[in-house]
């Protein structure tokens, strides 16, 4: 997972966390990202109880998605991902 921050105004920012997959460099470019997960260390979305699980899951297992797959499933049944891509995202 890549970690993106967006600017928030008044001198904030919130930080997500997505994946890339190059679909194709020619004939035309192609990159597929997924939706944007909102980040485990955020301080301005609470999604755990206690506030400090969140952090300590992702010491154990790394970056991880927050708001589920629902995107990354419609893009395989659109036919916008592959089933190799879609296993790629889920691992």
């Amino acid at each position: 997972m890549i970690c993106v921050k967006f600017d928030i105004g008044f001198l904030r920012t919130v930080a997500g966390n997505c994946r890339f997959i190059l679909k194709s460099i020619g004939p035309e470019f192609s990159l597929y990202m997924t939706p944007v997960n909102v980040d485990y260390d955020s301080t301005e979305f609470q999604f755990t109880t206690p506030r400090e699980y969140a952090r300590e899951l992702a010491k154990a297992i790394g970056r991880y998605a927050t708001l589920g797959m629902a995107e990354d499933t419609n893009a395989l049944n659109d036919g916008v991902l592959t089933d190799d891509a879609f296993d790629h995202l889920v691992r």
